[in-house]
């Protein structure tokens, strides 16, 4: 052990040991000369540079060593370690004068060379951090330069010394604080690869409690940079110094946060930009994941084993690796756990639900429900239970389900479980009503009546449910669709009472049917013209994701269909030529045109409304076969082609 490594009662015991030898005459010079080194680089240790000084001045003159047996490459180190332990820039210079030629030694002169560049090295960096104190930022840029310069050059010549170890570590923790990262995480790694038998380590100048620090400090300031690539990777070289169980559970925890930040950084860039990162940060999470199933395997003995398994369980979830996710999750309920159990249970489920498994998943939420009544993740399982039922087409008892959720005693509006039944009963009471009226359609005069009544229904309450949700949760990221489900509800609610026109018996009946109409028409465009307002608004300000660019287009399209319906045809007009103009590689751009031609016809507007078609016929033509993606439109080309030819056919003659 090096000099400076003792403890301070070590240090006080050499120094004693030193005069002792220092004071008798009987003693060998070269057992004298041993005493001097020994007694400065004890001074040195102990921060008592004026003795250690004294030491040296004494030794130069002591004449019992009879000219000195020392060699004198020797005395030069330590006297420059003298100057360097007085701190100034001017004895950092002087021992740099000091050890210059001794770091050009050549043939059998080169005992000291190693020792000497590195001490060179740590002058520049002391000298760098002189200049940086003082502002003067220049100045410390180039001494931090030559240190790290020369560190490498000492490490090169070096590579298997205490000098070239040191050398690394420092050039390392130089290269770090200048931002070069890369080149740092070099520096480190062939430092630390150097190490595989800690217990036989030994240096002149670092301890193993020196470089664990310095590791560990370095991997502290990436990560506190978000430099999480260059943390881990740091950490993944430190098996040798740490060992492997403590470097693979510090990976685990660099990589949560890693995943961490990653995800917290998605939510503020706009909804566009955040669909383009999804990807990365679902990888972070499942690299997460293999690292912390990683550091499980090493203590499947311990007590530590299950958390190990649920984080790792929980960062495959995230990162949407379903089947990982459930199997770490299987191994965490193999441990029979006293922690988590209801929650592991109802998170076992739903991964079966994602990996469309509902029959087994269905299994799970019971279990949840009747084993742990009183739990609050028996909650979310009832929930989650309606979501079941659904993949399971079981519309019914999905309907029950939810019902039962808002009327528990043990919920309230303000339960994420009661706001997500609440908006989820709305939307399928809205398929529900979409089903009942293709039933309707097809179903032969005496049933129509029954489905067509069902349907009517189920949209009244399609449109309760949702709006309540909208008017509870106003900011929650479902209530622009509940909105506009709630809005288009209403719009096809319509369609009952005007199709039921023309069979009234009085024109009281009439009138009656005409504002029923008329009133669901109203409703619907100013929830249309309202959210239309909010998406724009937040398209100025974020951008829009698929599901609200979606929205946006819906509002835009059915507010011209509502406007029509309601006979205001030249606001209609204006209306489907802004949505033209707007989206003009959609397909709603040839049901713009042939509505605004039928607007011109209803007015009386004869050769405009033929001009129309023309221009739709031409639009059409010039639309690229992505715009009939089925998922855009139910028609293709051709149909659109035919049904603007049939316009045309029978369109009124100026």
């Amino acid at each position: 052990m090096a000099v400076q490594q003792r403890r301070p009662e070590e240090l006080q015991t050499a120094l004693q040991r030193a005069d002792e030898l220092l004071t008798r005459s009987d003693v060998d010079a070269h057992v004298l000369e041993g005493a001097y080194r020994a007694r400065t680089l004890v001074l040195l240790a102990l921060d008592r540079a004026d003795e250690a000084a004294q030491t040296l001045d004494r030794r130069a003159t002591d004449e019992r060593l009879g000219g000195g047996l020392a060699p004198s490459d020797g005395l030069a180190l330590l006297r420059a370690r003298v100057l360097m332990s007085r701190h100034t820039s001017e004895t950092y210079q002087q021992a740099i004068e000091l050890l210059e030629p001794l770091t050009r030694r050549e043939g059998l002169e080169r005992r000291f060379v190693g020792q000497a560049s590195y001490l060179v090295a740590q002058c520049h960096e002391q000298l760098g951090r002189l200049a940086a104190q003082d502002g003067h930022s220049e100045t410390a840029s180039g001494h931090f330069d030559a240190a790290i310069n020369r560190y490498a050059r000492t490490a090169d010549g070096q590579p298997d010394s205490d000098d070239g170890l040191a050398s690394w570590v420092r050039s390392a923790a130089l290269l770090r604080e200048a931002g070069r990262e890369e080149e740092a995480l070099s520096a480190y790694r062939q430092a630390f690869a150097r190490i595989e038998q800690p217990e036989e380590f030994h240096s002149l100048w670092l301890t193993l409690a020196d470089l664990e620090q310095e590791a560990l400090r370095a991997r502290a300031d990436w990560i506190e940079r978000k430099r999480f690539d260059e943390a881990i990777a740091l950490t993944e070289a430190l098996a040798g110094l740490l060992g492997r169980l403590k470097a693979s559970e510090l990976v685990a925890e660099a990589s949560t946060r890693r995943a961490q930040w990653l995800e917290e950084e998605l939510q503020t860039l706009p909804p566009p930009e955040r669909a383009a990162r999804q990807d990365d940060v679902r990888q972070a999470w499942q690299t997460g994941g293999a690292a912390w199933a990683d550091y499980a395997a090493q203590i499947a003995t311990t007590s530590e084993y299950g958390e190990a398994l649920w984080t790792s369980a929980d960062h495959f979830d995230r990162g949407h690796n379903f089947e990982r996710a459930r199997q770490q999750l299987a191994a965490f309920l193999a441990t029979n756990p006293q922690r988590r159990l209801a929650p592991a249970t109802v998170r076992m489920g739903r991964l079966l639900l994602d990996l469309d498994r509902p029959e087994e998943a269905f299994f799970w939420f019971r279990q949840a429900i009747e084993q742990h009544p009183s739990d609050v993740a028996a909650i979310e399982a009832e929930y989650l239970l309606g979501r079941c039922h659904i993949e399971r087409e079981d519309f019914k008892a999905a309907q029950q389900t939810w019902q039962n959720v808002l009327e528990s005693e043990n919920l309230t509006p303000d339960a994420r479980e009661w706001r997500l039944s609440l908006f989820s009963l709305g939307r399928l009471q809205y398929s529900r009503a979409v089903l009942d009226e293709r039933a309707a359609a097809s179903a032969p005069p005496d049933e129509r009546e029954t489905f067509e009544e069902s349907a009517h229904k189920r949209r009244e309450e399609c449109t309760r449910l949702l709006d309540e949700f909208a008017a509870r949760y106003p900011a929650d990221e479902r209530a622009f669709e509940a909105r506009y489900l709630a809005a288009r509800a209403r719009t096809l609610q319509s369609h009952g009472p005007r199709d039921r026109l023309d069979a009234a018996e009085t024109e009281a009946a009439r009138r009656r049917l005409e504002n029923e109409r008329r009133a669901l028409l109203e409703a619907a465009l100013a929830q249309y013209l309202s959210l239309e307002r909010d998406l724009d608004g937040r398209d100025t300000d974020r951008g829009l994701g698929p599901l609200d660019e979606r929205l946006l287009r819906g509002c835009w399209f059915h507010a011209a269909e509502a406007l029509y319906e309601l006979g205001r045809y030249d606001e209609a007009i204006e209306r489907y030529a802004a949505a033209a103009d707007r989206f003009p590689h959609d397909p709603g751009v040839l049901t713009a045109y042939l509505r605004i031609s039928q607007c011109h016809e209803r007015q009386g507007r004869f050769a405009e409304a033929r001009s129309l078609l023309e221009q739709t016929r031409v639009i059409h033509e010039g639309l690229p076969d992505s715009a009939f993606d089925s998922s855009i439109t139910s028609l293709t080309r051709s149909d659109w082609k035919d049904w603007i030819e049939w316009s045309r056919e029978f369109a009124p003659q100026p």
